[in-house]
């Protein structure tokens, strides 16, 4: 970022010198950001999996009384493993130890290695486990298992289920924790791996779990069990240290109403496409280690307590300008011999799903122009100041680093450089006050996202809803007009919004609330053909009697007078674009009278200007 005066001035509220780590304000943030900064080595992971490069793709697995296995299994050997096994139900059968051999050597020291590796992670850390295998299942087509725990053997902390290249569908392993959180292994499926690689998935002695059905083939899963040195086996309920998601939990139980809002900063660097693919599942190691602690200890509190996350994207931009005496005309102009000085600042904060679903265009919180206005005194504080978790003690310098800049030329010939810091952060707050706190820091689309999400909206929530929500576009409205500088905030992505309302209205089944929607969100705004899809919606839906006056005035175009031609072709266009996406009926004749009677009354010359229109055109 740049000096613009002796000190420095940082995004969103945030204050120091560059080389301050950013410090969490509040009573129990403080608290959280600190149980955080533990993530890297005493995460206390619940369960966990994957492909893992430690193990081998040939296990050298050898049977007593059948000799070596190659796996995948060939139709053969599965006979002949099958045949000696014992059978657990109709689709599922089970090997003892004492018939099971891994003759590959790289196969018993990299079990060693992972049984460490899973005792860490799990957090024992000072506490070394035995990794046992405890028995070789096979499950074949048609074997699920319901959700359930299994007995709690003497010192048997946590399973290590291996399954070996097996060539199969379905099978996946779910395992619960909480009221809702699940953790899915799918032993490589997803990704046509199955076959090639060992893949495995932990999870501890007590945790709920259940195996979703396999479609077809056979998985060969090799059950491991961490078990407490013998030594310790009295300890019957030793976990190692507390997990960190449980020290978490405790901590927001007690939240103080001044922390109820905060954001975890990101360390990664992250692309917008892969947020918006991939949501949370973008995030590095470190990120997600810490977000996935945060996530665990939300499904240990009350359900009064719960938290909901979004990811935000925090930019601050600078614009400036070469203060010095005529370099917009000198030829020999160089970037490094400028005198820079401040044109512009802005903060604004892009929303997210934590699936990655865009709420919307940016939300601009603050805005400084040094030649037109506001100044840094009429612009006043920002509007949105996060209380931040920093548990990578990141300095302010390190946060909001701008990646490189751009040189470009101004309106008025300047010599400009433009300079953007982006970071990302997963926002939290009370699910109990979700829909405040949207309206507040987001904008309608991330509302209405949160409406869409309940499992019943009857009428008159929505109808409050859509008052709220053109109240809130009002305010900005408001607040923008209000400026004297002529920049518009960036507008609220109104096409998705009312998609997400046409819906709601349709299931709602109450005609009264389509005069709302259109009135209040449609009526007014430019490029409304884009609208047909929703409008065809609603006069689809209802009676056209009850829909008629609220269509028919959302039809018609904002202009009176009829400039150019393409605003002649636009009104009739979109009044097409509708009726051809209805049924043959009422409402798709009283438009065609409609579009016929405004192409009559159009002047001549700008008729015949006008292009033709059928209903079957784009």
């Amino acid at each position: 970022m740049e000096k613009t005066s002796s000190k420095q001035i940082w995004p969103f509220g945030c204050k120091g010198e560059g080389d301050d780590v950013l410090t969490t304000e509040g009573k129990t943030s403080p608290t959280i950001s600190q149980l955080l900064e533990r993530a890297e080595v005493d995460a206390g992971e619940y369960s966990f999996g994957g492909q893992t490069t430690l193990l081998p793709a040939i296990p050298g697995l050898f049977i007593e009384g059948i000799g070596s296995i190659p796996v995948p299994l060939t139709a053969e050997r599965k006979d002949k493993l099958l045949a000696i096994s014992e059978q657990v139900t109709s689709s599922s059968w089970k090997l003892r130890t004492s018939q099971v051999t891994m003759k590959n050597p790289k196969w018993v020291a990299g079990m060693r290695k992972l049984g460490d590796k899973v005792g860490d992670r799990l957090g024992f850390k000072r506490i070394k486990l035995q990794c046992e295998l405890k028995e070789l299942l096979v499950f074949g087509p048609g074997e699920k298992t319901d959700r359930h725990q299994e007995n709690n053997e003497d010192g048997v902390v946590a399973t290590i289920a291996v399954q070996l290249p097996s060539e199969h569908s379905g099978g996946e392993l779910v395992v619960y924790r909480g009221r809702e959180l699940q953790f899915r292994h799918d032993f490589g499926t997803a990704k046509n791996a199955a076959a090639f690689l060992p893949h495995y998935a932990v999870y501890f002695a007590d945790a709920p779990h259940a195996r979703e059905e396999v479609t077809s083939g056979y998985q060969l899963i090799l059950k491991y069990s961490l078990t407490l040195p013998s030594e310790m086996k009295h300890l019957k309920e030793a976990k190692g240290d507390k997990p960190l998601s449980e020290e978490l939990a405790e901590v927001l139980k007690q939240i103080e109403p001044e922390d109820e809002c905060f954001a975890l900063l990101l360390e990664g660097q992250y692309k917008e496409e892969d947020v918006r693919t991939q949501g949370t599942d973008a995030l590095s190691k470190m990120d997600k280690t810490r977000y996935r602690a945060l996530l665990e200890a939300n499904s240990l509190i009350p359900e009064d307590k719960v938290l909901v996350f979004h990811i935000a994207q925090l930019c601050h931009a600078v614009q400036q300008y070469d203060g010095t005496l005529g370099a917009h005309k000198n030829p020999k102009w160089k970037a490094k011999y400028a005198f820079w000085q401040d044109y512009d600042r802005k903060d604004f904060v892009v929303w997210y799903s934590v699936d990655g679903k865009k709420y919307g265009d940016a939300v601009r919180t603050m805005y400084v122009n040094e030649i037109d206005g506001p100044s840094e005194e009429e612009a006043g504080a920002p509007t949105f100041t996060p209380t931040f978790l920093n548990p990578g003690r990141l300095t302010l310098s390190e946060i909001w680093k701008a990646n490189g800049y751009k040189l470009y030329d101004g309106f008025s010939g300047d010599r400009m450089k433009g300079t953007v810091a982006l970071r990302y952060a997963v926002f939290a707050w009370p699910a109990t006050k979700n829909m405040d706190y949207t309206f507040k820091f987001a904008n309608n689309e991330a509302a209405a996202a949160v409406l869409q999400g309940q499992e019943c909206v009857d009428a008159n929530s929505l109808r409050k809803f859509m008052e709220r929500a053109s109240e809130e576009a009002a305010k900005k409205k408001r607040l923008g007009s209000s400026r004297r500088y002529n920049r518009e905030d960036p507008k609220l992505n109104t096409l998705s919004f009312c998609q997400m309302m046409t819906d709601l209205i349709v299931k709602a089944g109450d005609a009264t609330l389509v005069g709302l929607l259109l009135e209040k969100f449609v009526i007014g705004v430019d490029k409304k053909i884009m609208f047909a899809d929703g409008i065809a919606s609603l006069t689809q839906a209802f009676e056209w009697a009850s829909v008629k006056d609220a269509v028919l005035n959302a039809l018609n175009t904002s202009k009176v007078k009829y400039s150019y031609s393409w605003e002649a072709d636009e009104s009739i266009q979109l009044i097409l674009q509708v009726l051809k996406r209805l049924k043959r009926g009422e409402a798709q004749t009283a438009l065609l009278e409609e579009a016929v009677k405004k192409a009559i009354n159009f002047p001549p010359k700008i008729l015949v200007k006008a292009r033709c229109r059928s209903l079957g055109a784009p």
